[in-house]
């Protein structure tokens, strides 16, 4: 059903926001807090990955590499263009970080998109990375996975398979090294 909406919201007055809706979705949905504090510097395109910080570990401060896979890439490529010389790609003005609620307002706005046209039940940001943990659980214990504790290491078809279990499109992007690099 995100199929439908996916290549609309290219062309939405929302852009930036869809763009980091869709970003996102690409990595599997992490949490929208760490994802919004990314800034360029988090990012490798030679070695293809995204270093997040989790700040909401009880020992500290635990960061999470997560690969960057070509269908992600491709999502971020819009972002890349529009906000390269701002401090984050996530950013609706081009000078601050975009805050949660912009995202969730985004979420919501996708959300009503879906139950007018295909009567989804709403749903909010929340319920989409929980979503994806979930399948993600399921998919690694049908593969005789360790468990949960798996989904924090990082593995390059892990996005995709989510993905694909949102049924959300797959289009081939080019590699991280084609893109130029850094912004």
């Amino acid at each position: 059903m995100l199929e439908s909406w996916w290549p609309r919201a290219e062309s939405n007055h929302r852009h930036k926001d869809f763009q980091s809706l869709r970003f996102n979705l690409a990595i599997a949905c992490q949490r929208p807090q760490q994802l919004l504090r990314a800034g360029w510097t988090a990012f490798d395109f030679e070695a293809g990955t995204l270093l997040l910080k989790d700040a909401k570990d009880r020992g500290g401060s635990r960061d999470h590499l997560l690969p960057l896979t070509a269908f992600a890439l491709e999502q971020l490529k819009p972002l890349r263009d529009l906000n390269k010389d701002a401090p984050t790609p996530f950013t609706s003005d081009g000078k601050r970080a975009m805050v949660l609620t912009t995202l969730s307002v985004a979420v919501r706005e996708v959300s009503d998109a879906l139950k007018k046209s295909h009567k989804v039940p709403r749903f909010q940001q929340r319920d989409l990375r929980r979503t994806v943990e979930t399948m993600l659980q399921k998919l690694w214990r049908r593969k005789g996975s360790p468990g949960a504790s798996a989904l924090a290491r990082p593995h390059p078809g892990r996005a995709g398979a989510a993905l694909r279990a949102l049924r959300l499109p797959r289009r081939e992007a080019p590699r991280a090294a084609q893109m130029g690099g850094a912004p």
